[in-house]
Protein backbone atom coordinates (compact mmCIF):
# COMPACT_ATOMS: atom_id res chain seq x y z
CA UNK A 1 0.00 0.00 0.00
CA UNK A 2 1.55 3.36 -1.03
CA UNK A 3 2.46 5.79 1.75
CA UNK A 4 0.04 8.71 2.11
CA UNK A 5 1.30 12.14 3.05
CA UNK A 6 -0.34 14.14 5.85
CA UNK A 7 -1.89 16.44 3.25
CA UNK A 8 -3.47 13.54 1.37
CA UNK A 9 -4.80 12.09 4.62
CA UNK A 10 -6.36 15.47 5.48
CA UNK A 11 -7.90 15.79 2.01
CA UNK A 12 -9.35 12.28 2.27
CA UNK A 13 -10.77 13.09 5.71
CA UNK A 14 -12.28 16.34 4.45
CA UNK A 15 -13.89 14.51 1.55
CA UNK A 16 -15.39 11.85 3.81
CA UNK A 17 -16.75 14.46 6.24
CA UNK A 18 -18.31 16.57 3.51
CA UNK A 19 -19.86 13.54 1.79
CA UNK A 20 -21.17 12.22 5.12
CA UNK A 21 -19.22 8.95 4.79
CA UNK A 22 -17.52 9.65 8.13
CA UNK A 23 -19.72 10.67 11.06
CA UNK A 24 -18.48 13.49 13.29
CA UNK A 25 -19.31 11.30 16.30
CA UNK A 26 -16.64 8.80 15.23
CA UNK A 27 -13.94 11.43 14.77
CA UNK A 28 -12.54 11.53 18.33
CA UNK A 29 -9.88 8.86 17.80
CA UNK A 30 -8.72 10.30 14.47
CA UNK A 31 -8.38 13.79 15.91
CA UNK A 32 -6.43 12.47 18.90
CA UNK A 33 -3.86 10.97 16.52
CA UNK A 34 -3.35 14.17 14.52
CA UNK A 35 -0.93 16.98 15.23
CA UNK A 36 -2.51 20.36 16.11
CA UNK A 37 -1.14 21.93 12.92
CA UNK A 38 -2.78 19.21 10.82
CA UNK A 39 -6.08 19.63 12.68
CA UNK A 40 -5.89 23.37 12.02
CA UNK A 41 -5.48 22.80 8.27
CA UNK A 42 -8.31 20.26 8.33
CA UNK A 43 -10.67 22.78 9.95
CA UNK A 44 -9.76 25.50 7.45
CA UNK A 45 -10.71 23.23 4.54
CA UNK A 46 -14.16 22.34 5.90
CA UNK A 47 -17.48 24.16 5.35
CA UNK A 48 -18.54 26.48 8.18
CA UNK A 49 -20.93 24.07 9.92
CA UNK A 50 -18.37 21.24 9.93
CA UNK A 51 -15.62 23.59 11.16
CA UNK A 52 -17.63 24.25 14.31
CA UNK A 53 -18.62 20.61 14.84
CA UNK A 54 -15.03 19.35 14.49
CA UNK A 55 -13.66 22.10 16.74
CA UNK A 56 -16.16 21.27 19.47
CA UNK A 57 -14.78 17.69 19.57
CA UNK A 58 -11.30 18.87 20.54
CA UNK A 59 -9.77 18.81 23.99
CA UNK A 60 -9.18 22.30 25.49
CA UNK A 61 -5.39 22.01 25.15
CA UNK A 62 -5.61 21.18 21.43
CA UNK A 63 -8.38 23.75 20.90
CA UNK A 64 -6.15 26.46 22.36
CA UNK A 65 -3.43 25.69 19.81
CA UNK A 66 -5.93 25.64 16.95
CA UNK A 67 -7.33 29.08 17.79
CA UNK A 68 -3.81 30.50 17.69
CA UNK A 69 -3.01 29.10 14.24
CA UNK A 70 -6.21 29.51 12.17
CA UNK A 71 -6.71 32.78 10.31
CA UNK A 72 -8.88 35.61 11.65
CA UNK A 73 -11.93 34.66 9.60
CA UNK A 74 -11.97 31.07 10.85
CA UNK A 75 -11.25 32.16 14.42
CA UNK A 76 -14.34 34.38 14.36
CA UNK A 77 -16.45 31.49 13.03
CA UNK A 78 -15.25 29.16 15.80
CA UNK A 79 -15.66 31.72 18.58
CA UNK A 80 -19.13 32.76 17.49
CA UNK A 81 -20.73 29.57 18.85
CA UNK A 82 -18.69 29.44 22.07
CA UNK A 83 -19.76 30.61 25.51
CA UNK A 84 -17.58 32.74 27.78
CA UNK A 85 -16.79 29.77 30.11
CA UNK A 86 -15.70 27.72 27.09
CA UNK A 87 -13.44 30.50 25.84
CA UNK A 88 -12.04 31.00 29.34
CA UNK A 89 -11.25 27.27 29.64
CA UNK A 90 -9.27 27.43 26.41
CA UNK A 91 -7.39 30.59 27.43
CA UNK A 92 -6.32 28.84 30.65
CA UNK A 93 -4.46 26.27 28.52
CA UNK A 94 -2.40 28.93 26.75
CA UNK A 95 0.98 30.33 27.72
CA UNK A 96 0.72 33.87 29.10
CA UNK A 97 1.98 35.55 25.91
CA UNK A 98 -0.44 33.61 23.70
CA UNK A 99 -3.28 34.27 26.13
CA UNK A 100 -2.59 38.01 26.04
CA UNK A 101 -2.47 38.03 22.22
CA UNK A 102 -5.70 36.05 22.04
CA UNK A 103 -7.59 38.21 24.54
CA UNK A 104 -6.43 41.39 22.79
CA UNK A 105 -8.12 40.16 19.59
CA UNK A 106 -11.48 39.66 21.34
CA UNK A 107 -14.11 42.38 21.46
CA UNK A 108 -13.85 44.69 24.49
CA UNK A 109 -16.90 43.09 26.09
CA UNK A 110 -15.69 39.52 25.51
CA UNK A 111 -12.21 40.38 26.80
CA UNK A 112 -13.63 41.85 30.02
CA UNK A 113 -15.79 38.78 30.59
CA UNK A 114 -12.94 36.33 29.96
CA UNK A 115 -10.53 38.24 32.25
CA UNK A 116 -13.20 38.24 34.94
CA UNK A 117 -13.71 34.46 34.62
CA UNK A 118 -10.01 33.57 34.67
CA UNK A 119 -8.37 32.60 37.98
CA UNK A 120 -7.08 35.78 39.71
CA UNK A 121 -3.37 35.09 39.16
CA UNK A 122 -3.75 34.23 35.47
CA UNK A 123 -6.03 37.21 34.93
CA UNK A 124 -3.47 39.52 36.55
CA UNK A 125 -0.69 38.10 34.36
CA UNK A 126 -2.66 38.59 31.16
CA UNK A 127 -3.68 42.12 32.20
CA UNK A 128 -0.05 43.02 32.89
CA UNK A 129 1.00 41.84 29.42
CA UNK A 130 -1.86 43.73 27.76
CA UNK A 131 -0.37 46.96 29.11
CA UNK A 132 2.60 46.65 26.74
CA UNK A 133 2.41 47.66 23.06
CA UNK A 134 1.71 44.66 20.84
CA UNK A 135 4.91 45.12 18.82
CA UNK A 136 7.22 45.57 21.84
CA UNK A 137 9.38 43.04 23.70
CA UNK A 138 6.87 43.21 26.57
CA UNK A 139 4.06 42.48 24.14
CA UNK A 140 5.61 39.21 22.93
CA UNK A 141 7.26 37.96 26.14
CA UNK A 142 5.85 35.20 28.33
CA UNK A 143 5.96 35.10 32.11
CA UNK A 144 6.54 31.34 32.45
CA UNK A 145 10.23 30.85 33.23
CA UNK A 146 12.63 29.39 35.80
CA UNK A 147 14.68 31.87 37.84
CA UNK A 148 17.04 31.52 40.80
CA UNK A 149 19.09 33.75 43.06
CA UNK A 150 22.85 33.69 42.69
CA UNK A 151 23.21 32.29 46.20
CA UNK A 152 21.52 28.99 45.25
CA UNK A 153 23.03 25.72 44.01
CA UNK A 154 22.51 23.35 41.08
CA UNK A 155 20.44 21.11 43.34
CA UNK A 156 18.18 24.06 44.18
CA UNK A 157 17.81 24.80 40.46
CA UNK A 158 16.77 21.23 39.63
CA UNK A 159 14.20 21.36 42.43
CA UNK A 160 12.72 24.60 41.08
CA UNK A 161 12.62 23.15 37.56
CA UNK A 162 10.70 20.11 38.79
CA UNK A 163 8.24 22.24 40.73
CA UNK A 164 7.49 24.33 37.61
CA UNK A 165 7.47 21.48 35.10
CA UNK A 166 3.75 21.84 34.38
CA UNK A 167 3.89 25.61 33.86
CA UNK A 168 7.18 25.87 31.96
CA UNK A 169 6.89 23.45 29.06
CA UNK A 170 9.90 24.60 27.05
CA UNK A 171 13.10 25.17 29.02
CA UNK A 172 16.54 26.06 27.70
CA UNK A 173 18.06 28.37 30.28
CA UNK A 174 17.68 29.15 33.96
CA UNK A 175 17.90 32.88 34.71
CA UNK A 176 19.94 34.05 37.69
CA UNK A 177 19.04 37.14 39.75
CA UNK A 178 20.67 39.04 42.57
CA UNK A 179 18.94 40.02 45.83
CA UNK A 180 17.21 42.93 44.01
CA UNK A 181 15.79 40.57 41.32
CA UNK A 182 18.12 42.07 38.72
CA UNK A 183 19.31 39.72 36.00
CA UNK A 184 22.97 38.84 36.58
CA UNK A 185 23.43 35.62 34.61
CA UNK A 186 22.03 32.65 32.72
CA UNK A 187 22.73 28.93 33.05
CA UNK A 188 22.02 26.49 30.20
CA UNK A 189 20.13 23.38 31.28
CA UNK A 190 23.05 21.22 30.13
CA UNK A 191 25.39 22.81 32.69
CA UNK A 192 23.00 22.09 35.57
CA UNK A 193 22.94 18.41 34.65
CA UNK A 194 26.71 18.07 34.23
CA UNK A 195 27.80 19.79 37.47
CA UNK A 196 27.56 18.40 40.98
CA UNK A 197 24.38 19.19 42.97
CA UNK A 198 26.21 21.36 45.49
CA UNK A 199 27.88 23.56 42.90
CA UNK A 200 26.96 27.25 43.44
CA UNK A 201 25.01 28.73 40.53
CA UNK A 202 27.18 31.86 40.44
CA UNK A 203 30.25 29.72 39.57
CA UNK A 204 28.76 28.18 36.43
CA UNK A 205 26.51 30.97 35.14
CA UNK A 206 27.25 33.24 32.19
CA UNK A 207 27.81 36.56 34.01
CA UNK A 208 27.15 38.67 30.90
CA UNK A 209 23.70 37.59 29.69
CA UNK A 210 22.16 38.93 26.50
CA UNK A 211 18.85 40.62 27.29
CA UNK A 212 16.36 43.10 25.86
CA UNK A 213 14.50 46.00 27.48
CA UNK A 214 10.77 45.54 27.91
CA UNK A 215 10.05 48.60 25.74
CA UNK A 216 12.30 47.49 22.86
CA UNK A 217 10.50 46.91 19.57
CA UNK A 218 10.06 43.45 18.07
CA UNK A 219 12.48 44.17 15.23
CA UNK A 220 15.20 44.77 17.83
CA UNK A 221 14.31 41.44 19.41
CA UNK A 222 14.63 39.68 16.05
CA UNK A 223 18.04 41.27 15.45
CA UNK A 224 19.29 40.12 18.87
CA UNK A 225 18.21 36.53 18.21
CA UNK A 226 19.88 36.61 14.82
CA UNK A 227 23.08 38.25 16.05
CA UNK A 228 23.68 36.16 19.17
CA UNK A 229 22.04 32.90 18.01
CA UNK A 230 20.09 32.43 21.26
CA UNK A 231 17.04 30.22 21.80
CA UNK A 232 15.51 32.25 24.63
CA UNK A 233 15.94 35.87 25.59
CA UNK A 234 15.32 37.42 29.03
CA UNK A 235 13.30 40.65 29.15
CA UNK A 236 14.21 43.25 31.77
CA UNK A 237 12.89 46.62 32.94
CA UNK A 238 14.86 49.88 33.16
CA UNK A 239 16.45 48.75 36.43
CA UNK A 240 17.56 45.42 34.96
CA UNK A 241 14.94 43.41 36.86
CA UNK A 242 13.81 40.19 35.20
CA UNK A 243 10.25 40.38 33.88
CA UNK A 244 9.86 37.53 31.40
CA UNK A 245 11.39 35.72 28.45
CA UNK A 246 10.97 35.47 24.68
CA UNK A 247 11.33 32.10 22.95
CA UNK A 248 12.68 31.34 19.49
CA UNK A 249 9.26 30.25 18.14
CA UNK A 250 7.78 33.64 19.05
CA UNK A 251 10.64 35.36 17.22
CA UNK A 252 10.01 33.18 14.17
CA UNK A 253 6.43 34.49 14.18
CA UNK A 254 7.75 38.05 14.51
CA UNK A 255 10.17 37.64 11.60
CA UNK A 256 7.39 36.15 9.46
CA UNK A 257 5.11 39.03 10.41
CA UNK A 258 7.75 41.68 9.63
CA UNK A 259 8.65 40.09 6.29
CA UNK A 260 4.94 39.80 5.39
CA UNK A 261 4.32 43.45 6.30
CA UNK A 262 7.30 44.55 4.19
CA UNK A 263 6.19 42.47 1.22
CA UNK A 264 2.64 43.80 1.45
CA UNK A 265 3.89 47.39 1.65
CA UNK A 266 5.97 46.88 -1.48
CA UNK A 267 2.80 45.60 -3.16
CA UNK A 268 0.91 48.69 -2.00
CA UNK A 269 -1.31 46.97 0.56
CA UNK A 270 -1.25 45.91 4.21
CA UNK A 271 -2.02 43.13 6.67
CA UNK A 272 -5.65 44.14 7.12
CA UNK A 273 -6.36 43.46 3.44
CA UNK A 274 -4.26 40.28 3.56
CA UNK A 275 -6.50 38.87 6.32
CA UNK A 276 -9.75 40.22 4.88
CA UNK A 277 -11.99 38.15 2.63
CA UNK A 278 -13.73 41.24 1.19
CA UNK A 279 -12.85 42.15 -2.40
CA UNK A 280 -14.06 45.71 -1.72
CA UNK A 281 -11.50 46.10 1.07
CA UNK A 282 -8.78 44.71 -1.19
CA UNK A 283 -9.64 47.22 -3.92
CA UNK A 284 -9.78 50.09 -1.40
CA UNK A 285 -6.25 49.33 -0.12
CA UNK A 286 -4.62 48.82 -3.50
CA UNK A 287 -6.26 51.57 -5.54
CA UNK A 288 -4.36 54.58 -4.07
CA UNK A 289 -1.02 53.05 -5.02
CA UNK A 290 -2.24 52.19 -8.51
CA UNK A 291 -3.46 55.78 -8.90
CA UNK A 292 0.10 56.89 -8.14
CA UNK A 293 1.33 54.79 -11.06
CA UNK A 294 -1.54 56.01 -13.24
CA UNK A 295 -0.70 59.66 -12.61
CA UNK A 296 2.92 58.87 -13.40
CA UNK A 297 1.82 57.17 -16.64
CA UNK A 298 -0.19 60.22 -17.67
CA UNK A 299 2.83 62.40 -16.98
CA UNK A 300 5.01 60.12 -19.10
CA UNK A 301 2.50 60.28 -21.95
CA UNK A 302 2.69 64.07 -21.77
CA UNK A 303 6.49 63.89 -21.98
CA UNK A 304 6.36 61.68 -25.06
CA UNK A 305 3.79 63.96 -26.66
CA UNK A 306 5.78 67.11 -25.91
CA UNK A 307 9.30 65.91 -26.67
CA UNK A 308 8.63 63.22 -29.24
CA UNK A 309 6.82 65.32 -31.85
CA UNK A 310 9.77 67.50 -32.95
CA UNK A 311 12.01 64.49 -33.50
CA UNK A 312 11.70 62.93 -36.95
CA UNK A 313 13.16 59.60 -35.75
CA UNK A 314 10.32 59.21 -33.19
CA UNK A 315 9.29 55.77 -34.50
CA UNK A 316 12.82 54.38 -34.23
CA UNK A 317 13.21 55.84 -30.75
CA UNK A 318 9.83 54.49 -29.61
CA UNK A 319 10.99 50.92 -30.24
CA UNK A 320 13.50 51.26 -27.40
CA UNK A 321 11.18 52.88 -24.81
CA UNK A 322 10.34 49.52 -23.14
CA UNK A 323 14.06 48.77 -22.81
CA UNK A 324 14.86 52.12 -21.21
CA UNK A 325 11.92 51.96 -18.79
CA UNK A 326 12.28 48.25 -17.99
CA UNK A 327 16.00 48.41 -17.21
CA UNK A 328 15.61 51.56 -15.10
CA UNK A 329 12.78 49.97 -13.14
CA UNK A 330 14.72 46.75 -12.56
CA UNK A 331 17.83 48.58 -11.35
CA UNK A 332 15.86 50.83 -8.98
CA UNK A 333 14.01 47.80 -7.56
CA UNK A 334 17.27 45.91 -7.01
CA UNK A 335 18.97 48.87 -5.32
CA UNK A 336 16.02 49.71 -3.08
CA UNK A 337 15.58 46.06 -2.08
CA UNK A 338 19.25 45.86 -1.04
CA UNK A 339 18.97 49.14 0.88
CA UNK A 340 15.77 48.15 2.68
CA UNK A 341 17.12 44.73 3.61
CA UNK A 342 20.41 46.18 4.85
CA UNK A 343 18.53 48.69 6.99
CA UNK A 344 16.28 46.01 8.46
CA UNK A 345 19.30 43.87 9.38
CA UNK A 346 21.09 46.85 10.95
CA UNK A 347 24.00 46.65 8.49
CA UNK A 348 23.85 50.34 7.60
CA UNK A 349 24.78 52.68 10.45
CA UNK A 350 27.19 55.50 11.23
CA UNK A 351 30.17 55.68 8.89
CA UNK A 352 28.91 52.55 7.14
CA UNK A 353 26.26 54.60 5.32
CA UNK A 354 28.86 56.40 3.16
CA UNK A 355 30.57 53.11 2.31
CA UNK A 356 27.25 51.50 1.40
CA UNK A 357 26.19 54.39 -0.85
CA UNK A 358 29.54 54.49 -2.68
CA UNK A 359 29.48 50.72 -3.19
CA UNK A 360 25.94 50.74 -4.62
CA UNK A 361 26.71 53.70 -6.88
CA UNK A 362 29.77 51.90 -8.23
CA UNK A 363 27.70 48.78 -8.86
CA UNK A 364 25.01 50.82 -10.62
CA UNK A 365 27.59 52.69 -12.70
CA UNK A 366 29.28 49.44 -13.79
CA UNK A 367 25.99 47.87 -14.84
CA UNK A 368 24.96 51.07 -16.63
CA UNK A 369 28.24 51.20 -18.62
CA UNK A 370 27.94 47.56 -19.69
CA UNK A 371 24.24 47.62 -20.59
CA UNK A 372 24.44 51.07 -22.21
CA UNK A 373 27.34 50.01 -24.43
CA UNK A 374 25.62 46.75 -25.38
CA UNK A 375 22.25 48.29 -26.28
CA UNK A 376 23.97 51.15 -28.10
CA UNK A 377 25.84 48.68 -30.32
CA UNK A 378 22.67 46.70 -31.00
CA UNK A 379 20.64 49.85 -31.79
CA UNK A 380 23.37 51.02 -34.18
CA UNK A 381 23.41 47.64 -35.94
CA UNK A 382 19.63 47.51 -36.58
CA UNK A 383 19.13 51.19 -37.55
CA UNK A 384 20.21 53.05 -40.65
CA UNK A 385 21.02 56.15 -38.60
CA UNK A 386 24.04 55.48 -36.33
CA UNK A 387 23.04 58.43 -34.16
CA UNK A 388 20.05 56.40 -32.89
CA UNK A 389 22.49 53.89 -31.34
CA UNK A 390 24.39 56.70 -29.62
CA UNK A 391 21.17 58.18 -28.20
CA UNK A 392 19.86 54.80 -27.00
CA UNK A 393 23.17 53.76 -25.43
CA UNK A 394 23.76 57.09 -23.69
CA UNK A 395 20.15 57.21 -22.47
CA UNK A 396 20.22 53.69 -21.03
CA UNK A 397 23.49 54.43 -19.27
CA UNK A 398 22.17 57.68 -17.76
CA UNK A 399 18.76 56.28 -16.78
CA UNK A 400 20.26 53.16 -15.16
CA UNK A 401 22.83 55.19 -13.24
CA UNK A 402 20.12 57.58 -12.02
CA UNK A 403 17.72 54.74 -11.13
CA UNK A 404 20.44 52.97 -9.14
CA UNK A 405 21.22 56.14 -7.21
CA UNK A 406 17.53 56.82 -6.55
CA UNK A 407 16.79 53.22 -5.52
CA UNK A 408 19.62 53.44 -2.98
CA UNK A 409 18.97 56.93 -1.66
CA UNK A 410 15.16 56.98 -1.30
CA UNK A 411 15.01 54.22 1.39
CA UNK A 412 17.93 55.85 3.26
CA UNK A 413 16.23 59.26 3.19
CA UNK A 414 12.92 57.79 4.36
CA UNK A 415 14.73 55.97 7.18
CA UNK A 416 16.40 59.23 8.21
CA UNK A 417 12.99 60.93 8.26
CA UNK A 418 11.63 58.14 10.51
CA UNK A 419 9.37 56.87 7.70
CA UNK A 420 9.23 53.15 6.93
CA UNK A 421 11.84 52.68 4.15
CA UNK A 422 9.83 49.82 2.64
CA UNK A 423 7.56 52.50 1.17
CA UNK A 424 10.46 53.64 -1.02
CA UNK A 425 10.64 50.24 -2.73
CA UNK A 426 7.07 50.33 -4.05
CA UNK A 427 5.24 52.04 -6.89
CA UNK A 428 6.69 55.48 -6.02
CA UNK A 429 10.29 54.52 -6.90
CA UNK A 430 9.24 52.64 -10.03
CA UNK A 431 7.12 55.55 -11.27
CA UNK A 432 9.92 58.03 -10.58
CA UNK A 433 12.37 55.77 -12.42
CA UNK A 434 10.05 55.63 -15.44
CA UNK A 435 9.56 59.41 -15.52
CA UNK A 436 13.30 60.04 -15.17
CA UNK A 437 14.01 57.47 -17.89
CA UNK A 438 11.70 59.16 -20.37
CA UNK A 439 12.98 62.64 -19.58
CA UNK A 440 16.57 61.46 -20.06
CA UNK A 441 15.74 59.50 -23.23
CA UNK A 442 13.82 62.16 -25.12
CA UNK A 443 15.89 64.99 -23.65
CA UNK A 444 19.12 63.44 -24.94
CA UNK A 445 17.43 62.59 -28.22
CA UNK A 446 16.34 66.18 -28.72
CA UNK A 447 19.85 67.50 -27.97
CA UNK A 448 22.02 64.84 -29.64
CA UNK A 449 19.98 64.34 -32.79
CA UNK A 450 19.98 68.09 -33.48
CA UNK A 451 23.76 68.01 -33.06
CA UNK A 452 24.02 65.39 -35.83
CA UNK A 453 21.87 67.40 -38.25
Amino acid sequence: MPHMTEEKIEDELVKKLIEGVLDIKNLDKRLGQMRPGDVSELIEKLPEKLKIEVFQKLEPETASEILLTVNNENREILLEKMTTPQITGIVEEMDSDDAADFVSDLSDEQAREVLKELPPQESAEVRSLLDYPEDSAGGIMQLELVSLHDTQTCQDAIGVIRSKSEDVEELHNVFVMDSFNRLVGTVPLRKLILHSPGKPIREIMDPDPVSVGVTGDQETVAKIFRKYDVVSLPVVDEEGRLLGRILHDDVLDVITEIDTEDLLKVAGTDDEEFESASWLNAARYRLPWLLTSLVGGIFMAAIINALGAPIKQTVSLAAFIPVILGMGGNVSTQSSAIAVRSLSLGKINGSGIRHFILKELRVGFAMAVFCGTLIGAIATAINVEPEIGIVVGASLFASMAFASMMGTMVPLILHKLKVDPVLGAGPIVLTMADIAGLLIYFGLAAVLLRAFV
